[in-house]
């Protein structure tokens, strides 16, 4: 699970960085096809920081002390409610629930609202 997660980081990163320059090369060259594949990225990253997000609550929930992370703010005898917490109770996790909160809202906003201010999401995704 571990590997899996930082994998899932990886590709996240990956896809962002994708859909910034897609976002750039729709903004030079003006071909569609470039800003829809900058919306899927950014919408593909959000559900990989998602999945990432939902793997440290759960290993968070199962206590698995194998996680630097999990070692580190949890304990045995700690209240599940303090263990959820301790979600953003690291640098590592408040970061993580900060990007999974900005790409949540992103992608939303992307998704509400990409066929009415279809000429601005390229603007907003590089941008964001």
């Amino acid at each position: 699970m571990i590997l899996f997660g930082n994998f899932l980081e990886i590709a996240a990163l990956g896809l962002l960085c994708f859909a910034v320059a897609a976002a750039a090369v729709h903004l030079r060259t003006r071909r569609e096809a470039w800003a829809v594949s900058a919306t899927r990225g950014m919408h593909a990253a959000a559900l990989l920081v998602t999945l990432v997000a939902a793997l440290l609550l759960v290993a968070l929930m199962r206590r698995d002390f194998r996680l630097e992370y999990v070692a580190g703010y949890t304990s045995t005898t700690l209240p599940m409610i303090y263990t959820v917490t301790a979600f953003w109770a690291g640098q590592a996790g408040s970061l993580l629930l900060w990007l999974w909160l900005l790409l949540g809202f992103s992608s939303l906003a992307v998704w509400m609202y990409g066929r009415k201010y279809r000429p601005v999401i390229p603007h907003f995704i590089l941008f964001t």
